[in-house]
Protein backbone atom coordinates (compact mmCIF):
# COMPACT_ATOMS: atom_id res chain seq x y z
CA UNK A 1 0.00 0.00 0.00
CA UNK A 2 0.99 3.76 -0.78
CA UNK A 3 0.84 5.16 2.41
CA UNK A 4 1.55 8.55 1.13
CA UNK A 5 -0.69 8.39 -0.94
CA UNK A 6 -3.69 7.51 1.53
CA UNK A 7 -2.09 10.52 3.69
CA UNK A 8 -2.03 12.91 1.05
CA UNK A 9 -5.94 11.91 0.35
CA UNK A 10 -7.03 11.95 4.55
CA UNK A 11 -5.08 15.45 4.23
CA UNK A 12 -7.09 16.73 0.98
CA UNK A 13 -10.55 15.59 2.81
CA UNK A 14 -9.70 17.77 6.03
CA UNK A 15 -8.98 20.63 4.18
CA UNK A 16 -12.16 20.38 2.33
CA UNK A 17 -14.25 19.34 5.79
CA UNK A 18 -12.86 22.60 7.22
CA UNK A 19 -13.59 24.68 4.18
CA UNK A 20 -17.10 23.18 4.00
CA UNK A 21 -17.32 24.19 8.21
CA UNK A 22 -15.62 27.68 7.27
CA UNK A 23 -18.51 28.58 4.39
CA UNK A 24 -21.22 27.44 6.80
CA UNK A 25 -19.79 29.68 9.59
CA UNK A 26 -19.72 32.36 7.53
CA UNK A 27 -23.21 31.70 5.79
CA UNK A 28 -24.14 31.19 9.70
CA UNK A 29 -22.74 34.64 10.72
CA UNK A 30 -23.97 36.83 7.86
CA UNK A 31 -27.83 35.44 8.35
CA UNK A 32 -27.47 36.30 12.09
CA UNK A 33 -26.36 39.87 11.10
CA UNK A 34 -29.04 40.83 8.78
CA UNK A 35 -31.58 39.61 10.69
CA UNK A 36 -30.37 41.71 13.29
CA UNK A 37 -29.81 44.70 11.14
CA UNK A 38 -33.43 44.23 9.57
CA UNK A 39 -35.01 44.08 13.45
CA UNK A 40 -32.75 46.89 14.99
CA UNK A 41 -34.48 50.04 16.39
CA UNK A 42 -33.26 52.88 15.48
CA UNK A 43 -30.62 53.94 17.25
CA UNK A 44 -31.37 57.77 18.48
CA UNK A 45 -29.35 59.63 21.09
CA UNK A 46 -31.57 62.47 22.65
CA UNK A 47 -30.50 65.55 24.81
CA UNK A 48 -34.04 66.28 25.49
CA UNK A 49 -35.59 66.66 28.58
CA UNK A 50 -39.04 67.79 29.86
CA UNK A 51 -39.53 71.62 30.07
CA UNK A 52 -36.04 72.52 28.09
CA UNK A 53 -37.43 75.29 25.23
CA UNK A 54 -36.36 74.36 21.70
CA UNK A 55 -35.80 76.81 18.86
CA UNK A 56 -38.56 78.36 17.55
CA UNK A 57 -39.36 76.50 14.43
CA UNK A 58 -43.07 77.80 14.06
CA UNK A 59 -44.96 80.21 15.68
CA UNK A 60 -45.70 78.13 19.42
CA UNK A 61 -47.48 80.60 21.24
CA UNK A 62 -50.57 80.74 18.56
CA UNK A 63 -51.50 77.73 19.56
CA UNK A 64 -51.94 75.93 23.52
CA UNK A 65 -49.46 73.41 22.07
CA UNK A 66 -47.26 72.40 19.27
CA UNK A 67 -46.39 68.78 18.18
CA UNK A 68 -43.20 68.39 16.03
CA UNK A 69 -43.04 65.26 13.80
CA UNK A 70 -39.36 65.28 13.35
CA UNK A 71 -39.09 63.39 9.87
CA UNK A 72 -36.79 62.25 7.26
CA UNK A 73 -37.45 61.36 3.85
CA UNK A 74 -35.04 58.58 3.55
CA UNK A 75 -35.91 56.83 7.09
CA UNK A 76 -38.35 54.01 6.88
CA UNK A 77 -39.46 54.41 10.05
CA UNK A 78 -40.85 57.53 9.66
CA UNK A 79 -42.67 55.74 6.40
CA UNK A 80 -43.64 53.25 8.69
CA UNK A 81 -45.07 55.46 11.05
CA UNK A 82 -47.30 57.70 8.93
CA UNK A 83 -50.57 55.75 9.06
CA UNK A 84 -50.31 56.23 13.24
CA UNK A 85 -49.54 60.31 12.17
CA UNK A 86 -52.43 60.26 10.10
CA UNK A 87 -54.25 59.11 13.08
CA UNK A 88 -52.54 62.29 15.37
CA UNK A 89 -53.66 64.37 12.60
CA UNK A 90 -57.35 63.48 12.28
CA UNK A 91 -57.56 63.28 16.45
CA UNK A 92 -56.68 66.98 16.13
CA UNK A 93 -59.33 67.68 13.36
CA UNK A 94 -62.24 66.05 15.69
CA UNK A 95 -60.89 67.84 18.68
CA UNK A 96 -61.02 71.32 16.95
CA UNK A 97 -56.99 71.80 16.64
CA UNK A 98 -56.02 72.19 20.01
CA UNK A 99 -52.53 71.17 18.84
CA UNK A 100 -50.35 72.73 15.92
CA UNK A 101 -48.88 69.63 14.51
CA UNK A 102 -45.85 70.70 12.44
CA UNK A 103 -43.29 68.36 10.34
CA UNK A 104 -40.05 68.93 10.65
CA UNK A 105 -37.05 67.72 8.04
CA UNK A 106 -33.16 67.70 7.88
CA UNK A 107 -33.99 67.60 4.11
CA UNK A 108 -34.93 70.39 1.71
CA UNK A 109 -38.50 71.96 1.12
CA UNK A 110 -39.19 70.04 -2.05
CA UNK A 111 -38.03 66.08 -0.59
CA UNK A 112 -40.23 66.86 2.47
CA UNK A 113 -43.88 68.28 0.94
CA UNK A 114 -43.43 65.44 -1.45
CA UNK A 115 -42.84 62.88 1.38
CA UNK A 116 -46.46 64.40 3.22
CA UNK A 117 -48.11 64.60 -0.15
CA UNK A 118 -47.21 60.99 -1.10
CA UNK A 119 -48.10 59.72 2.42
CA UNK A 120 -51.49 61.85 2.33
CA UNK A 121 -50.30 63.92 5.73
CA UNK A 122 -51.69 67.32 5.95
CA UNK A 123 -49.38 69.65 8.30
CA UNK A 124 -47.06 72.66 8.59
CA UNK A 125 -43.60 72.56 7.05
CA UNK A 126 -40.38 73.15 8.49
CA UNK A 127 -37.57 71.91 5.98
CA UNK A 128 -34.11 71.89 6.49
CA UNK A 129 -34.03 71.52 10.32
CA UNK A 130 -30.48 70.98 11.98
CA UNK A 131 -31.38 67.97 13.90
CA UNK A 132 -28.71 69.05 16.74
CA UNK A 133 -30.69 71.97 17.77
CA UNK A 134 -33.71 70.12 18.44
CA UNK A 135 -31.31 67.85 20.82
CA UNK A 136 -31.82 64.70 18.38
CA UNK A 137 -29.70 62.66 16.43
CA UNK A 138 -32.24 60.57 14.84
CA UNK A 139 -36.00 59.83 13.12
CA UNK A 140 -38.64 59.26 13.78
CA UNK A 141 -38.81 61.33 16.74
CA UNK A 142 -42.34 63.26 18.52
CA UNK A 143 -42.21 66.02 20.37
CA UNK A 144 -45.04 67.74 22.10
CA UNK A 145 -44.17 71.35 23.12
CA UNK A 146 -46.50 73.87 24.90
CA UNK A 147 -47.00 77.73 24.11
CA UNK A 148 -43.28 79.06 25.07
CA UNK A 149 -41.48 75.95 23.32
CA UNK A 150 -40.55 74.08 26.00
CA UNK A 151 -40.63 70.47 25.57
CA UNK A 152 -43.88 68.61 27.63
CA UNK A 153 -43.01 65.41 26.15
CA UNK A 154 -41.23 63.29 23.52
CA UNK A 155 -41.18 59.80 22.01
CA UNK A 156 -38.25 58.61 19.62
CA UNK A 157 -37.92 55.94 17.30
CA UNK A 158 -40.41 54.00 15.74
CA UNK A 159 -43.85 54.05 17.15
CA UNK A 160 -45.00 50.90 18.11
CA UNK A 161 -48.81 49.46 17.84
CA UNK A 162 -48.75 49.68 21.82
CA UNK A 163 -47.08 53.02 22.27
CA UNK A 164 -50.40 54.06 20.06
CA UNK A 165 -52.62 54.95 22.33
CA UNK A 166 -50.68 56.29 25.13
CA UNK A 167 -49.40 58.86 22.62
CA UNK A 168 -52.62 60.00 21.94
CA UNK A 169 -53.69 60.10 25.00
CA UNK A 170 -50.48 62.19 26.14
CA UNK A 171 -51.53 64.64 23.42
CA UNK A 172 -55.37 65.47 22.99
CA UNK A 173 -56.47 64.73 27.25
CA UNK A 174 -53.63 67.34 28.37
Amino acid sequence: MNFTAIRKALTLERVANAGVLLSVLVAFTLLCYNYAIRNAKPKIEAGLTQGQVLPQLSNYGDYPHTLLLVLNTQCVHCKANTPFYAQLIAADRRTGHQVHIVAAFPNDIADAKHFLDENQLEVDVVPNVNLRQLMIDGTPSLILLNKRGEVMDFWLGKVSPDQESQIMSSIFHL
